[in-house]
């Protein structure tokens, strides 16, 4: 884990990308790979929404 400038808080070299849950990973396992990332002390989780693709101008 490295500390974020300038604050007290901690956060862990490893992301949680969460893309593929909901769908095509369903809730049971959702909730078991996101149990397993937090007992592993992984804390940055990625929730962002894919963006579109874009297209040349």
């Amino acid at each position: 884990m490295s500390r974020l400038t300038h604050t007290d808080l901690r956060v862990s070299w490893l992301c949680f990308g969460t893309m593929t849950l909901g769908k095509p990973v369903n809730q049971e396992e959702s909730s078991s790979m996101a149990d397993l990332c937090l007992s592993s002390d992984i804390n940055r989780i990625d929730t962002a929404t894919p963006s579109p693709i874009s297209r040349p101008m």
